[in-house]
C-alpha cells in the first residue's frame, strides 16, 4: 500500500513547463488587464523592466523607449547604426542605434532643430502614429479605415486621425470607456497592449 501511494504521489507531481513565463516584476499581477500583454512583450524581449523587478506599467512611454521596442521587433542590427544625428542622443546608449534607425526610416523623426527628444513623453495619438508608421514601413496598408464615433474624436489632431482610425478598426487600440483620450500620456502598459495587439493582427514575430 505504501508503494502504491508513493507511485501515485509521483504521478501527480507537477512537472514545470519549460515555456512557462516566470514573472520577474513585483508590480505586475495576473489580475491586471494588461498582464498577458506585459508577459508577451517581455517574453519576446521587446520590453524590459525599468529595473530587474519593476515594469512600471503606469510610467509614461518616452520616444527613446518607443523606438527601442520597435527596433527590437524589427530585429535591427545595431552595429549598422553606430553614429548619431542628434545632439541629445548620445552614441553608445541603450537607445542610440534604434533612434538612428527610426529616424532614417521615417518612423520617428527628429524635431528639425538637431534634437530627437529622447526623453520626451509620448501621447496616445503619437503612439498610434508611430505604430502606424512602423506598419507602413513593413509594407502594411493603413489608409482604408474610418475613425469611429468615439466621444472625444474631435480632440484628435488632424495628422493622427487616419492612424488612430487604423489602430481602432483593427483592435490594436481598443479603449473600453468610449474615449480615445488622444492627448493623454501613453503609459507603458498601454503601449505594451498596443504592441501585443499589433503583433497579433499582423502576425509579425
Amino acid at each position: 500500500k505504501k508503494d502504491k501511494e508513493t507511485k501515485e504521489e509521483i504521478k501527480e507531481e507537477k512537472v514545470p513547463d519549460k515555456n512557462e513565463w516566470i514573472n520577474p516584476f513585483k508590480d505586475i499581477f495576473e489580475t491586471d488587464e494588461y498582464y498577458d500583454a506585459v508577459r508577451f512583450v517581455n517574453e519576446k524581449k521587446l520590453f524590459v523592466g525599468v529595473s530587474a523587478t519593476e515594469f512600471a506599467p503606469h510610467k509614461t512611454m518616452t520616444r527613446a523607449m518607443f523606438v527601442t521596442v520597435l527596433g527590437r521587433l524589427a530585429r535591427v542590427d545595431q552595429t549598422k547604426y553606430s553614429g548619431t544625428s542628434f545632439s541629445d542622443a548620445k552614441s553608445g546608449e541603450w537607445y542610440s542605434a534604434y533612434v538612428e534607425w527610426a529616424a532614417e526610416n521615417g518612423i520617428v523623426n527628429g524635431y528639425g532643430n538637431g534634437k530627437f527628444g529622447v526623453n520626451d513623453e509620448v501621447t496616445v495619438e503619437q503612439a498610434a502614429a508611430i505604430i502606424a508608421r512602423y506598419a507602413r514601413f513593413t509594407g502594411i496598408d493603413t489608409t482604408s479605415a474610418v475613425l469611429a464615433d468615439y466621444i472625444d474624436k474631435e480632440e484628435v489632431s488632424d495628422w493622427a486621425r487616419a492612424d488612430l482610425a487604423w489602430l481602432t478598426s483593427t483592435g490594436i487600440y481598443a479603449p473600453d470607456d468610449g474615449k480615445l483620450s488622444p492627448k493623454a500620456k501613453a503609459e507603458r502598459q498601454l503601449v505594451a497592449t498596443m504592441m501585443y495587439g499589433y503583433v497579433s493582427v499582423t502576425a509579425e514575430e
